[in-house]
């Protein structure tokens, strides 16, 4: 351990030149007290002190590693042991001691050398403590444990159930952990303990998981199915394994097997779930077969009387035969009844046939009544209308009287009544007919008369220009087409087209129409024939005469010649003849009109 000082430097490094004294190894303090110190040297005077220092390390030595065994029932050891003697220490200490108790297992010892001048050294030694003694381990009888509800299991805490003894502290080492679910049935455990010596014992527990709870039997939904064709049962398969169980169902047993054949009604199926622990539980459904054929209905051949005398039916009789069905107790019946009143006509007899399930079938066969008497039919007197306006037909209507029969007749009119008849005389057939197509006819006539008259239809007025060169024209028009309500026969017009008609003349053509009745109708239109042919003007000769006496001008008379035109015409000149005329030249203008 190094010794602690406080000195007042007063003067240090201070160089010696004593030849006996080593440079730089002597310090020269001043100190008011007292200290102890090694290697001093001398002291000069009172005050001041003078040392020498000290740089060499001791060398700690150790002994060799120590391996002991535990003292008896301890997990430990008092271990003594002797330190060698270190080169240069003062003192020699070692942590931990000798003495001290050192558990199982390695200890490292630390060995401190200490010269007293504040210079050490360490080394290091270990102590390992051996366990030599083997722990106990005592494992109980089988854990038996019943399984939760629901489940195919039980948490099972068993490490209250085995007890352990050691010297040191033990680890425990379980295959399966103390508190896991274990499943029903039995699961070995090993329990293993091992002590800091790595000595170690096992043992083995039985953990027995017990299930108490019965399956739950789970049946298929109830079944329906039809019978086969031409059978009263059927095969029916159905899947079983619906059943559950906190662990599982090991079997389910029906005691009608899949596949089974089941007749038309209702059975019921029992089934039966059983679980490895030999738990049971019961669970029901029924297997409906329905007999969904229907019975075939059996229908005699069609049957055909004719009515009888005076009425309009007659009594028929027949045989049903016997009807066929997949099951038995089928029955039949017929309606209308053998011996019933059938109408004259067809009636639809129908067979019904009806099993113990209540499938119907039906066929159907005709009871034929001929009606072999001719209705009478009546007619109505001959009627006469005249046209409708505007058309060359009248709507005519009539009511015919009622026929007479055995049975019941209708009547008919050919054209029917209210029909359109044309102008004219229209035989008309009425028949009357009965249910059974007996017919008897008579016919009456309907007259039309045309009363009405035609419509002449006439161009409007229109005007033309003469022919080139002529003083009238040939005109030609297009009459417009006259309308009646039937037809136009002829179309007469005065005068004709082509017609030749003065210039300055105005026409008035008049057109008659006529129907094929003989009633006539008349228009008028005119025509105006116009001049537009221009005349040519006819001039004399220039004419140069003198001025009059004592004028600047004379008076100029002139003969105009007569113009050409394809009618006729006159000239004037402007100026007139007679005029006065200026000293020179003048121009005159001969117009014709």
């Amino acid at each position: 351990m190094k010794k602690l000082f406080t000195l007042f430097i007063v003067c240090a490094c201070i160089q010696m030149t004593n030849a006996n004294d080593k440079i730089n190894e002597h310090l020269f303090f001043k100190t008011t007290s007292t200290f102890h110190f090694d290697n001093l040297l001398k002291a000069s005077n009172s005050d001041y002190l003078i040392f020498k220092k000290n740089d060499e390390t001791p060398t700690a030595e150790c002994p060799a590693n120590q391996t002991v065994n535990n003292d008896p029932n301890s997990c430990d050891a008092i271990v003594d042991f002797t330190l060698p003697p270190s080169p240069g220490a003062a003192t020699t200490t070692a942590a931990p001691a000798s003495g001290s108790t050192f558990p199982v297992g390695v200890t490292t010892v630390t060995v401190t050398a200490d010269d007293g001048a504040g210079n050490t050294d360490q080394c290091t030694f270990t102590v390992t403590v051996n366990d030599t003694e083997i722990p106990t381990l005592t494992c109980p009888p089988n854990v038996v444990e019943t399984a939760l509800a629901g489940q195919c299991e039980a948490t099972v805490n068993y490490n209250t159930s085995y007890t352990i003894t050691d010297n040191c502290t033990t680890t425990v080492v379980e295959s399966i952990p103390s508190g896991s679910a274990f499943g029903v049935g039995t699961t070995p455990v090993t329990v293993t303990v091992t002590d800091p010596g790595s000595n170690s014992v096992s043992c083995s527990i039985n953990i027995v998981v017990t299930d108490d709870e019965n399956p739950v039997a789970i049946c298929p939904a109830n079944i329906t199915a039809n019978a086969d064709s031409g059978s009263c049962d059927t095969e029916v398969e159905f899947n079983l394994g619906l059943s559950t169980d906190n662990c599982k169902v090991l079997t389910e047993v029906s005691d009608y097997a899949s596949g089974s054949t089941f007749p038309v009604g209702v059975t019921t199926v029992t089934v039966t779930a059983t679980d490895p622990s030999n738990n049971m539980d019961d669970c029901t459904f029924t297997i409906t077969v329905n007999d969904a054929e229907n019975p075939v209905a059996a229908c005699p051949a069609d049957v055909t009387v004719n009515n009888d005398s005076g009425v309009c039916n007659a009594v028929a009789t027949f045989v049903l035969p016997a009807s066929s069905d997949n099951c038995s107790g089928v029955t039949s019946s017929a309606s209308p009844a053998s011996g019933s009143t059938f109408n004259v006509g067809v009636t639809v007899v129908t067979v019904t046939a009806e099993d113990a399930s209540g499938n119907l079938n039906s066929c159907t066969f005709n009871v034929t009544v001929d009606d072999t008497e001719d209705p009478v039919a009546a007619c109505p007197a001959d009627i006469t209308a005249n046209n409708d306006t505007g058309f060359c037909h009248a709507a005519v209507s009539f009511i015919i009287p009622a026929p007479t029969d055995n049975c019941s007749a209708t009547s008919s009119a050919l054209p029917v009544s209210g029909s359109t008849f044309n102008v004219g005389v229209t035989a008309v057939t009425v028949t009357a007919e009965d249910a059974a197509g007996n017919m008897g006819t008579c016919t009456f006539n309907v007259t039309v008369n045309d009363a009405e008259a035609p419509m002449a239809n006439c161009p409007a007025d229109f005007t033309v220009n003469n022919d080139l060169g002529s003083c009238d024209a040939i005109v030609n028009y297009t009459l417009p087409t006259s309308t009646d309500n039937c037809s136009v026969v002829s179309t007469v017009a005065v005068p004709a087209s082509g017609s030749v008609i003065d210039v300055g003349v105005t026409e008035t053509i008049m057109v008659t129409v006529t129907d094929a009745a003989g009633n006539t109708d008349m228009c008028t239109f005119r025509v105006t024939v116009e001049d537009n042919e221009d005349p040519v003007a006819i001039c004399p000769d220039d004419i140069e005469v003198d001025n009059d006496s004592g004028l600047c001008n004379a008076v100029v008379n002139f003969t105009i010649p007569d113009p050409t035109d394809n009618c006729s015409a006159t000239s004037s000149a402007s100026p007139a003849s007679g005029s006065t005329f200026n000293v020179g030249e003048t121009i005159v203008t001969v117009t014709a009109v």
